[in-house]
């Protein structure tokens, strides 16, 4: 047998090479898309299920919201366990499968039986479940680094700015990538608005604290009122209600006294703060940062969502880096087509090492390759522009540059060394 199988090899080279590659080619294929983790792997088939309810002790928590969604979950197909801790304002839940049951299937089944349970816990409470990761999921963490802080408010604003750039800027860019269910932030402070209200102007215009929270609700969001037909145009009619800010809040009325809207502003005062938080992220036991913690999806290939993190981390930093550069580039395009005024028909051009500043008292500042338009007294003003080449543009007279002016060819007259200059009608 093996030497028909010698003797056949021998005979068909070519056949035998062709199979050689074909093989060496899966080997390395394979090899690169081999999944290879420092930890294998090994949790078994759970889904999570996270309750908040803030300022519910351990206690209300186990009672009112724990057990009544253990109960619901109870004869679910496959299931081998249920495991859960309450907190203060949290409670978590583990429901656990046998192994030859699909994640995906586990969580369907779940979700069925979370919505009939709902039902049963208190009003504002908000049942979720946990993502499609494992513990081992954990594969890439950051921290966000930027600016100095010269005092404690200043680090609070640096670190508020980090926070809400993690929140709505980094995080969702992450989760773009492949293989990525989740990130995790921490660190920092979480911007809020505050309405401090005063119960003595409350109980003066009888105004109950629960109003304000209603009026609150009531006045942050946008109407659809349908469409308005006109000839052969439709318009859309929507009311626009989105709070964007302190001084939107101030301006929400709570009632009408005779007519005089009674607002926000007269019974509360209204700042921007933080959350108030229980904990905090330091680096290295120096500095406080702000981080998060990408999550990979249950099954994924570590190293290659881990590749595509990274190419994404870098691309982010180079585009940001090119906006950077283009905002300078900007203000310098905008510096040097500042508008400066002029007498209008007795001109003096000079070179200056700096431009006049006539907010300052006379004081020179500028740039060395620019030129200054010096006016003379007694004449009327008007506002011309020079290019880049010192040349001048009339913004009285329309040309082909779209409004900025025909280029015009002034006289200049140089100044003759306190010679007088003949009245106009003389000239030349």
């Amino acid at each position: 047998m093996i030497e028909r199988l010698i003797s056949f090899s021998l005979r068909q080279k070519l056949f035998i090479a062709v199979c050689v590659i074909i093989i060496a080619a899966a080997g390395v294929y394979s090899f690169l898309r081999l999944p290879i983790d420092a930890f294998p792997d090994v949790t078994n088939i759970q889904v999570e299920i996270l309750s908040s309810a803030p300022g519910r002790s351990p206690l209300e928590v186990e009672k009112f919201i724990t057990y009544p969604v253990e109960t619901g979950l109870r004869g679910l197909p496959g299931l081998v366990e249920i495991r859960s801790i309450s907190k203060f304002g949290l409670s978590v839940i583990t429901a656990v499968f046998e192994d030859g049951v699909d994640i995906y299937f586990a969580r369907q089944l779940v979700l069925e039986r979370l919505i009939e349970a709902k039902e049963r816990v208190p009003e504002g409470v908000e049942i979720a479940m946990g993502p499609v990761a494992t513990a081992m999921g954990e594969i890439y963490q950051y921290t966000l680094e930027g600016g100095t802080a010269a005092g404690k408010e200043d680090d609070v604003e640096r670190l508020t700015e980090l926070r809400t750039l993690q929140d709505w800027t980094i995080s969702p860019l992450l989760k773009t990538i492949p293989g990525v269910n989740e990130v995790n932030s921490f660190g920092g402070y979480l911007r809020q608005y505050h309405v401090q209200v005063d119960p003595d102007k409350l109980r003066k215009f009888g105004i109950p604290l629960g109003g304000v929270v209603e009026a609150l609700k009531r006045n942050n969001q946008n109407v659809g009122g349908n469409i308005i037909q006109k000839a052969s145009q439709q318009y859309l009619v929507r009311s626009i209600g989105l709070l964007r800010g302190v001084d939107d809040i101030r301006l929400i009325v709570l009632r009408s006294e005779g007519g005089v809207p009674v607002l926000i502003r007269d019974v509360a005062e209204l700042t921007t703060g933080t959350a108030v938080r229980q904990g905090a992220s330091v680096m290295n036991g120096e500095k406080e940062v702000v981080g998060g913690i990408a999550m990979m999806l249950r099954g994924a290939n570590s190293r290659e969502v881990v590749r595509l993190i990274e190419n994404k981390v870098a691309d982010h930093q180079t585009q940001e880096a090119m906006d950077l550069r283009e905002d300078a580039r900007r203000a310098d395009e905008q510096d040097a087509r500042r508008h400066v005024g002029f007498p209008g028909d007795d001109l003096h051009l000079q070179p200056a090492h700096r431009l006049p500043d006539r907010r300052a008292g006379g004081r020179d500042e500028g740039s060395d390759h620019h030129q200054a338009l010096r006016r003379r007294p007694g004449r009327p003003q008007r506002e011309i522009r020079g290019d880049r080449q010192g040349r001048l543009l009339d913004p009285r007279r329309p040309g082909p540059r779209g409004g900025e002016g025909l280029r015009t060819a002034l006289r200049l007259d140089r100044d003759r060394q306190g010679e007088d200059r003949p009245p106009r009608h003389q000239r030349g």
